[in-house]
Formats: C-alpha cells, sequence, structure tokens
C-alpha cells in the first residue's frame, strides 16, 4: 500500500512539474498588446527584444527593448514621456503581463489576439477647445490605417482593440496638433468609438466616431460567397465557392471562440453549439490562406 502511495505521489509530482514548466522568451513578447493603466496605448514588440512602436504622439523609430528570462520576468526600457524609462514585469500567462514604468507606474499588458476586429471605414470628429476637424479612416485586417478622405497624406497608424479596450494613432499631413491623434476609446460597442485624445504636444481632445455599415453578415464582399441571415438565431450559412476555407468567430473583447474549416459550396454554422449569448459577434473568413471577409453579426 505505501508502494502504491509513493507510485502515486511521484506520478502527482511529475505532473505538477510538467504543467507549471511552461517556458517564456522574447517571443513570447511579439506582434501588438495594448498597454492599459498609467500608460495607455498600443505597444508593438518584434519579438527579438525590441519594441518598435509605441502608439504615442511624437515617437518615431525604435521605442525602446527587453529580455523576457525563462520564467516569464521582464527587464527593459520603453519611450514614455519623452524619455528612456526603465521597464519590468512578468507574464501573467500566455495574454497578459503585468509590469510597472520608472518602477512606480503600473501598466497591464493585454495581447491583441484578433487584428481584424476593427476593419473597416470609420467618419466622425476630432476636437480640441474650440476647433472641430472632419476625420474618416479605414483599418485593414492588420489593424493598419490605410487611407483617409478627410485627413491630408501620408496617413499611417494603427487601430487595436482587445480585452475591452481600445486605442490607436492616426498620423496624417494635417495641421498641427490633429497631425498626430491617439485614440482611447472606453465606449466601443462593435459600430460607434467615442473618447478622449491626445494630439501632437501632449494636447487633450475628444473624439466620435462611427463605423461604416459595411461588414455585416448581409454585404458580401466577394461576389464568389454570401453569408446569412443577420441578425442570427440558430445558424447562419456561408454559400459559395470557398476554396480550402476557415472562418473563425471572435466575441467582441477579440477573444477566438471557433475555428472550422469551410469543406463545401455551403456551410451552416451552428450558433446554439457555441453557447453564444445574445450580443454582437465578429468572423473572418479565409480562402486558400487568404482573408476574404470580415464580418459582424448579431445574435438574437
Amino acid at each position: 500500500m505505501k508502494k502504491s502511495l509513493l507510485i502515486l505521489s511521484a506520478a502527482f509530482s511529475l505532473l505538477a512539474g510538467t504543467i507549471s514548466a511552461q517556458t517564456y522568451s522574447n517571443t513570447s513578447w511579439d506582434g501588438a498588446w495594448i498597454a492599459s493603466g498609467a500608460l495607455t496605448c498600443y505597444v508593438i514588440f518584434d519579438g527579438n527584444g525590441n519594441i518598435t512602436e509605441t502608439g504615442l504622439p511624437g515617437t518615431t523609430g525604435g521605442q525602446g527593448s527587453y529580455a523576457v528570462t525563462s520564467q516569464g520576468s521582464i527587464t527593459g526600457t520603453i519611450s514614455f514621456m519623452g524619455n528612456n524609462a526603465s521597464l519590468s514585469g512578468s507574464f501573467t500567462n500566455d495574454s497578459t503581463v503585468s509590469g510597472a514604468i520608472m518602477g512606480a507606474f503600473n501598466v497591464t499588458f493585454y495581447k491583441v489576439k484578433n487584428l481584424a476586429v476593427l476593419k473597416g471605414t470609420y467618419d466622425g470628429t476630432a476636437t480640441q477647445s474650440n476647433t472641430t476637424l472632419p476625420v474618416n479612416f479605414t483599418v485593414d485586417v492588420s489593424g493598419n490605417v490605410t487611407s483617409s478622405t478627410d485627413l491630408p497624406g501620408p496617413i499611417s497608424g494603427h487601430v487595436y482593440y482587445s480585452n475591452g479596450k481600445l486605442t490607436g494613432l492616426i498620423k496624417s499631413g494635417a495641421t498641427s496638433p490633429f497631425n498626430e491623434i491617439e485614440i482611447n476609446s472606453t465606449n466601443y460597442n462593435g459600430t460607434t468609438l467615442t473618447g478622449t485624445a491626445t494630439l501632437t504636444g501632449n494636447v487633450s481632445g475628444t473624439f466620435s466616431l462611427t463605423k461604416s455599415a459595411t461588414t455585416s453578415v448581409n454585404t458580401i464582399a466577394s461576389a464568389q460567397f454570401n453569408v446569412y441571415p443577420n441578425p442570427v438565431k440558430d445558424q447562419f450559412v456561408i454559400d459559395g465557392n470557398v476554396i480550402n476555407g476557415a472562418i473563425k468567430v471572435y466575441d467582441i473583447l477579440g477573444n477566438e471562440l471557433m475555428n472550422t474549416s469551410i469543406t463545401s459550396n455551403k456551410t451552416i454554422i451552428n450558433v446554439n453549439s457555441m453557447n453564444l449569448s445574445n450580443g454582437v459577434y465578429f468572423y473572418s473568413i479565409t480562402s486558400s490562406g487568404t482573408a476574404v471577409k470580415v464580418g459582424k453579426f448579431i445574435v438574437e
């Protein structure tokens, strides 16, 4: 009996060691993350120990460096308020990092799990004091700001959404201080974006934007297939010639809820089997590895 207990104890110890043996490296901090707390912005890490972009007005070029130990501890520097500030922290899990800047300002980093959630065209205004500027820009499937009909070029930047946080930086040839507009929104419902803006020179402002109605399930981006109906009650259908396709479904926080192959000319997605609550969800469809449609649907 004692021998059996010893064997069981050793087995549990081995299992526990296996479960806790997750290791980290610089590549664990790769891609776009949203910083929330003392510093609110997006941060792009290259996976090789470099911070390539912080999404803050007035920042250019390399914006910091970092090193991750196998246990998940982080040390480095980050461009903050015009200075190279110390950066420290640790991984809570694969998609969350708890950190501090200059040892005093606490920041939590959330990985942007779905870059395509905000894909679409946005129209509205940015306001500073008594000046209001019309703002229009388009975001692609990677979160890049690609074009604008209101803002003079060149236009660039990114807009990301994760864990209930939305932030972005739009750069253009507009008159200062509107040539750089950092947006931070706590009010995003899948269609409208409102919140505070930080403009060039750390000038405070506000913004209000509405997403153009071009990404509903009833709107088709390709003549090769249709997606319907919307709103959805029990199921929706992908109807058409999608070659070697796949569909992913995300909630409004960017969490991936489903990833399944499209293997026929008519694929039925059962919403009930996913146990979705009523609300807004997003999907992305690929054909032969290429993104062909990103859209939104409502579950009733």
